[in-house]
């Protein structure tokens, strides 16, 4: 079974978290963005369209929430999957419950259909949901084609970064090349995407100082770490600030995963605060 069957098997709390900011933050943002332009939501790693329980994604819920603004707003939801298995659930989900709503599906990769969501999205304020397992996303892509659009109209991007997969690999390639001094090609690969996700190789200082396999709590630590450096590197230079929330399986665990939005207004960081408070409270039921 892979990572993704397993995670639509059932919703897990930290989930709670995530699909609490994703059926209130999106209305607010075309609610607020949207005035005299049109609108797009983007879901860049769809998956189902919902969990094997029934209970609804994150398709199903940007869905809704661009039926609730269609009366007031010109919006338009793009989904992109790239599992065949998945891609099919989601067109059947979309297709029974997602509502009269204006969407696009593809099936492949972000890399893939991002020039074409770009080009609807010319003129659109843009809300982009990234949530790959693990780090599929290219740094440079996120920077220069979604960060790097005009300053208006606005583009909002919430992003997961998994911290366990992060740490998790980040530790495996240092205690493989402090053991042996050099790579396997699978640690190589390994290595690769990191690069490739977190805009090069400086993430390798900061592992570092993880000196045993086994030492969990200190990658998590660091991994966090990289986490914030991210968010600075993407960041840099531009008017984009980044709203960060550890997320954690239940209260005392070390966080699984962080969510981050990129925003270049003030307003939207408040918006999306008071959305976290709203969705933690539904976090902590769960």
């Amino acid at each position: 079974m892979s990572n993704n069957d397993e995670f639509f098997r059932s919703k897990k709390a930290a989930a709670v978290l995530k699909h609490g900011i994703l059926k209130r933050y999106p209305v607010v943002f075309a609610s607020k963005t949207g005035q005299g332009n049109p609108i797009v939501f983007l879901d860049g790693y769809a998956g189902r369209g919902e969990y094997d329980g029934g209970e609804p994604g994150s398709p199903l819920l940007l869905s809704r929430c661009a039926e609730f603004v269609q009366g007031f707003r010109d919006v338009l939801a793009f989904f992109v999957e790239q599992d065949p298995d998945s891609y099919a659930n989601l067109e059947q989900v979309l297709r029974d419950k997602g509502g009269v709503v204006r969407r696009e599906l593809r099936q492949g990769t972000l890399d893939q259909h991002l020039p074409e969501v770009l080009a609807l999205a010319k003129g659109a304020s843009l809300f982009a949901f990234l949530d790959p397992f693990g780090p599929a996303l290219d740094f440079d892509l996120i920077r220069t084609r979604l960060l790097g659009r005009p300053n208006w109209p606005p583009t909002e991007l919430l992003l997961h970064f998994s911290v366990s997969t992060v740490a998790r690999m980040g530790r495996a390639v240092h205690v493989a090349e402090s053991r042996s001094g050099g790579l396997s090609e699978s640690d190589r690969r390994t290595a690769a995407r990191l690069d490739r996700f977190l805009g090069g190789g400086w993430w390798r200082s900061y592992f570092a100082e993880v000196s045993d396999a086994g030492d969990d709590q200190r990658a998590t630590d660091v991994a966090l770490r990289v986490a914030d450096r991210y968010a600075r590197d993407l960041t840099q230079g531009s008017n984009y600030q980044a709203v960060q929330m550890p997320v954690r399986p239940r209260p005392g665990l070390a966080p699984k995963y962080v969510l981050a939005l990129f925003t270049t207004h003030g307003e939207g960081a408040w918006h999306f605060a008071d959305t976290l408070g709203k969705a933690g409270v539904e976090w902590e039921e769960a």
